[in-house]
């Protein structure tokens, strides 16, 4: 297994589909890392306790989370259009446009990639916990040398 390889199935790993718009649209989300969430917290200026800063993070990650769609049309932008039937492709540009005009499928997505998010941060925990070796500081004989 190549390198390439390996990472578009560490990718598909973390992606799930989410319908809105009764699944009439459905977006693809792929979880950030923990390093894409760092990287993000910085860029929003993240502080704990600060409401402001942490509605920026938020937003950064489920911007940043959206790999794609089917269903919008540009009417769910433009709803007087005249080309409001036609799709409204996905590039990655278009989705603060898209979740802008569409807040109430923005809240229902950052619901469900923050439950997510909530989730796998429990199951690896756990199993760092119980890991002796997830941590070579953790266990004194994972340091050893043989």
């Amino acid at each position: 297994m190549d390198l390439s390889q390996i990472q578009r199935e560490a990718e598909a790993a973390r992606e799930f589909d989410h319908p809105c718009a009764d699944g009439a649209v459905v977006f693809s989300l792929r979880l950030p890392t923990r390093s894409q969430t760092k990287v993000a917290a910085m860029r929003a200026n993240a502080r704990p306790n600060d409401p402001g800063a942490i509605a920026l993070l938020e937003r950064e990650l489920l911007v940043g989370a959206v790999i794609g769609w089917r269903g919008p049309t540009i009417g769910h932008v433009l709803p007087g259009s005249p080309e409001r039937g036609l799709p409204f492709a996905w590039s990655a540009d278009a989705v603060p446009t898209l979740l802008d005009a569409q807040p109430d499928w923005a809240d229902a997505l950052g619901l469900e990639l923050f439950r997510r998010m909530a989730q796998r941060n429990a199951v690896r925990d756990t199993a760092e916990k119980n890991s002796p070796t997830a941590s070579p500081g953790s266990d004194p004989e994972a340091m050893r040398t043989p």
